[in-house]
């Protein structure tokens, strides 16, 4: 055995480099499995987010109503209609009297 010798491991350059193709194999197939990765919702998982998105809307919608309320309660031009308080009112009656009477 030559002590001296630019190939004291005959075996070892062989190895090194079926390693290091190993290790670049492994690096690039994560890649291309991320290419075709998806994810989809089913059809229940996009009707609840269709719901939860109208849900959004909705207290949106509500929120912004509330603002106009306030701002208008504090400007002092807040104005309430006598005759929408009198339906309303009536409303509430019936509805209490069709729950006595079941």
């Amino acid at each position: 055995m030559k002590i001296n010798g630019n190939n004291r491991f005959p075996y070892s350059n062989q190895i090194y480099q079926k390693n290091s193709k190993n290790i670049i194999d492994k690096k690039q197939k994560p890649e291309i499995l991320e290419s075709k990765d998806r994810i989809e919702l089913s059809k229940i998982g996009q009707e609840v987010k269709r719901y939860l998105d109208k849900i959004e809307d909705i207290d949106r919608r509500e929120q912004e109503k509330i603002t106009y309320i306030k701002q208008a309660i504090q400007n002092k031009t807040y104005q309430v209609s006598s005759k929408e308080i009198a339906e309303s009112m009536l409303d509430k009656i019936n509805q209490q009297k069709g729950r006595l009477e079941e």
